[in-house]
């Protein structure tokens, strides 16, 4: 509502026109007017300029000291908050839509001036402009308003920036992997905008195994990079439990399909590097194909099949293992590479880029910054997406030596799925040997860790494995180099192949030895042997032993299966009968050991020798 009287600032040089205006006004029942007449616009902006205030202006476009258009202007620029109402004697309509345009609230044409029209004219000014005042005043609070949310969330996204390159291996700790662990690593992290969905990492099982990962969240920003933060954390509480690729992967999974929502997922690898073994094992869901060297600058892509995490409940990972010897290097990268625009607009896919990764390896390793500096060079930026590269090589570093310099206590444990690798587990600097089964290493009893950190030796095999890699020979041997002693080590051998045989085929494949008793008989047992070994729920059942040093140069030797289980003392007992067909190896058992004894319903062997 308009207040009852309004000052009003005539800007008029012609005294009869203004004179006319005057009066007219002062005909206005309502509202009165106070009229202040100026004839320059000089005067008029003085008025304005030192502080004066008044509720509308009523301005003649030609005035002594100037013309047009750009008397509105100037008088706006004495106060901008000021309603104009123009007064001209053209009666040509563009002229009158160009006032408008430029910013007065309205207009009249001289000689059309009546009471109705000036009163209509100077309220319809006064309340567009406060009107557009107002509407300025919003604007300028959501400016303000999204200026300083703009300012933190940049704030925000460059503390986030901050915290995700901190997430990343510092160079510090990759330079002493060279001494420590005889690994060069070198890389290259940037993300598509502030903050990403890349990251890759390293941990430490112990001294000769390293644990590398690399991961990619589908988006960008800082949903992504949230997710980032989420999986890095898992991985962190895993830390250097991280001994079985696929297991791990199968539980990142299980946790990232509840908390993901649906349509996000992670591209990922996760690998170990066993420098005692020479060997790398990895496991991969969707991940781009890592390449790998050999010492003589041969390279293949290696297997990531698998489905990213966070997708299904079902997805099954496994693991797939190669060998990682000195001289090796490996090349971990994100999709940002392959999928890279080059020109002509084709992406520069699996061969351009393995192309400029063969031109920076050499026996050295491979040069990270020079093969990032070349792939700029040849793809189109900026890149719609993360950028990860990551170079892993094995230098020419005495494993006895990576042991020697370790800082941890703990025994070290070689696990693989790899029967090869067993004679090497069972060799310092290791405490044995684990084999990654179906269910990873879960399966695997604490007895085994126990004897390793009590400084013994322990062997955790599938049925098969045992078969397939005749575990007693391999553990007999490493036993007489480990501890030594005045033993009769065939008659250990014997023993060993007699109890860890028995946990093989009666405790693990289930086959009784009754079915030996007659010729025909020892047919089916051999054919119900090979049943069981071809019976992934048989075969895949653990056999573990483990020999623990005693005071007095004694070795305590247990076996254990996963079987049913048997009658020990009735077993002991067919001793006496003559010619009896079970028990003989028992017999064999009891005159090598000083004590023999069994637990767990029979599952356990227990000897002192």
């Amino acid at each position: 509502m308009l207040p009852a009287r309004l000052r009003l600032l005539l800007v008029e040089d012609d005294r009869v026109t203004a004179r006319i205006m005057t009066r007219t006004l002062e005909r206005v029942p309502s509202p009165s007017f106070e009229v202040v007449h100026e004839m320059t616009l000089a005067e008029a902006t003085r008025r304005l300029t030192s502080g004066e205030r008044f509720d509308v202006a009523l301005l003649d476009l030609s005035l002594p000291d100037s013309y047009g258009i750009q008397t509105l202007a100037q008088l706006q620029s004495a106060d901008p908050d000021l309603p104009i109402v123009v007064l001209t004697g053209d009666t040509d309509p563009t002229v009158a839509e160009l006032t408008l345009e430029v910013g007065a609230q309205d207009y009249l044409i001289k000689g059309e001036v009546g009471e109705r029209v000036i009163t209509r004219a100077i309220r319809y000014a006064i309340s567009r402009k406060h009107a557009d005042l107002d509407r300025k005043a919003i604007s300028d609070r959501l400016n303000a308003s999204l200026a300083a949310e703009n300012k933190r969330m940049d704030e925000e996204n460059a503390l986030a920036r901050a915290m995700q390159f901190g997430l990343l291996p510092s160079a510090e700790r990759l330079a002493q992997y060279r001494q420590s662990r005889g690994l060069s690593v070198e890389s290259y992290f940037e993300p598509s905008s502030q903050i990403g969905g890349d990251l890759w990492g390293c941990a430490e099982v112990d001294a000769l195994r390293t644990i590398f990962f690399m991961f990619d969240f589908s988006g960008h920003g800082v949903g992504a990079a949230l997710n980032v933060f989420r999986l890095h954390a898992l991985l962190s509480q895993l830390g250097s439990q991280i001994i079985d690729p696929a297991g791990t992967l199968g539980r990142l999974n299980g946790v990232l399909v509840d908390m993901l929502p649906r349509g996000q997922y992670a591209t990922v690898f996760l690998g170990v590097v066993d420098s005692g073994a020479s060997t790398l094992t990895w496991s991969a869901g969707g991940a781009p194909k890592p390449i790998l060297f050999d010492s003589n600058g041969k390279h293949v892509m290696l297997d990531s099949r698998g489905k990213p995490l966070g997708i299904s409940s079902s997805a099954h990972y496994t693991n797939r293992v190669t060998a990682f010897p000195e001289g090796s290097s490996l090349f971990l990268y994100s999709d940002a590479m392959t999928e890279a625009r080059v020109a002509g607009g084709s992406m520069l896919g699996e061969d351009r880029l393995t192309s400029i990764v063969r031109r920076f390896h050499s026996p050295n390793g491979i040069d990270v910054p020079g093969l990032v500096a070349r792939f700029f060079d040849t793809v189109k930026r900026p890149l719609e997406d993360d950028l990860t590269a990551v170079a892993i090589g094995r230098l020419a570093v005495p494993v006895q030596e990576l042991a020697r310099q370790s800082p941890s206590s703990a025994p070290l444990l070689l696990t693989s799925r790899r029967l090869e690798a067993v004679e090497i587990g069972l060799a310092p600097p290791y405490h044995g040997f684990i084999e990654i089964g179906a269910h990873g290493i879960a399966d695997v009893k604490p007895e085994c860790l126990e004897a390793a950190e009590q400084g013994g030796l322990c062997l955790s095999l599938s049925v098969a494995g045992a078969w397939a890699c005749c575990a007693a020979s391999l553990l007999s041997s490493a036993v007489s180099r480990r501890f030594g002693g005045n033993r009769d080590w065939e008659a250990v051998e014997h023993c060993l192949s007699e109890a860890i045989t028995n946990a093989i085929i009666h405790g693990g494949l289930g086959v009784k030895s009754g079915l030996r008793e007659t010729p025909e008989g020892l047919d089916s047992f051999v054919q119900a042997v090979q049943d069981g070994l071809n019976d992934p729920s048989r075969a895949g059942k653990r056999v573990e032993v483990t020999v623990v040093p005693l005071p007095g140069d004694e070795v305590r030797i247990t076996v254990y299966d996963s079987g049913e289980g048997y009658d020990f003392d009735a077993t002991l007992r067919k001793e006496s009968v003559p010619h009896a067909k079970h028990g003989r190896g028992l017999a064999l058992i009891r005159k090598v050991a000083k004590t023999v004894a069994s637990r767990d319903g029979g599952r356990t062997l227990v000897m002192t020798i």
